[in-house]
């Protein structure tokens, strides 16, 4: 009984091979990864910047009611008849009274703002920065936007340990070095 030899498999042809890109180094993934969240960092203190713009800018409004509420009690102030002068004297006063809450608790959130983008543009005051992104997430629609998109990468673990480095006093090089 004879047996017949095996065919040999055929050549392997270059043409037909999968395009999977090299395995990267460790130390190279670790440098993309920090990159990505550098970048992204910066944009979202660029986005809290903006939003800290927009809420400075809307701090008119009560400003405005606050200055409608006081010219209506110095206008009373300055009328004769007893009964019109109460009534303008108690709506200026009401006016202003739920106005001055208002404008406070607009201030607050605009140097929050403020305060967020400059923490994470240096990656510092993890919990502040993720406190501000869940409040921010009640403006919609921008402000729930970015206040998704900060809570995401906020919730990444190389940006956990980033910024508890930053914490500890590690302050990484301003430039990488690009692979």
């Amino acid at each position: 009984m004879t047996y017949q030899p095996e065919p040999k498999p055929a050549p392997y042809d270059q043409a037909y091979a999968p395009a999977y890109p090299p395995p990267l180094d460790p130390q190279q993934l670790a440098a993309n990864q920090y990159r990505q969240d550098s970048d992204q960092l910066t944009m979202l203190s660029i986005l809290y910047y903006v939003m800290g713009g927009l809420s400075l800018l809307a701090l008119f409004f009560p400003l405005l009611y606050l200055g409608i509420g006081v010219a209506f009690i110095g206008g009373a102030a300055v009328q004769k008849g007893s009964e019109e002068q109460a009534g303008m004297a108690v709506f200026g006063g009401i006016i202003a009274i739920v106005a001055i809450p208002i404008l406070l608790l607009m201030l607050i959130q605009t140097i929050c703002l403020f305060l967020t983008a400059r923490n994470l543009g240096r990656g510092r005051s993890h919990t502040f920065c993720f406190i501000n992104a869940c409040v921010l997430c009640m403006h919609a629609p921008f402000g729930t936007a970015l206040g998704v998109f900060t809570i995401i990468v906020l919730s990444r673990e190389s940006v956990k340990q980033r910024f508890a480095a930053n914490q500890y006093g590690y302050y990484p090089p301003t430039t990488m070095q690009k692979f």
